[in-house]
């Protein structure tokens, strides 16, 4: 089943039993458009030989209770268009999908150049 479970296994003195499945990576955030505090869901994976057994949904499901707790408005990720098995999960679990959103970067030679650029000093208006 898992060919790879010693690379997996934890090396936790005490917790060698246990075996890495899949993680998760949240951070916290604010939306301005619903003006409240939120999670933002940087990356889950599970592996894929623990596909299919509920891992992912304990994952993502253990996300939401966590921003409930909180008292935050929302939890937020990004998905590829041709991630069709995970856009199904996500949707499954209650998600929406918002096409008018486009992910947009500036990376490379781009963000160097307009980091260094001085002319961006904000402009400060006095009565």
């Amino acid at each position: 089943m898992d060919d790879e479970l010693e690379s997996y296994r934890s090396k936790i003195i005490g917790h060698d039993d246990v075996y890495v499945a899949g993680h998760v990576l949240v951070y916290p955030s604010y939306n301005g458009f619903f003006e409240k505090p939120g999670l933002f869901l940087d990356q889950m994976f599970v592996r894929k030989c623990y596909r299919g057994m509920k891992f992912g949904k304990l994952l993502f499901s253990t996300v939401a209770m966590q921003a409930e707790k909180m008292g935050m408005g929302m939890v937020d990720w990004l998905v590829a268009d041709w991630n069709e098995e995970t856009i199904n999960f996500y949707e499954k679990m209650g998600a929406h999908y918002i096409p008018e959103y486009r992910l947009c970067k500036l990376y490379g030679d781009q963000l160097q150049a307009f980091g260094k650029k001085s002319d961006y000093e904000p402009r400060i208006y006095q009565k």
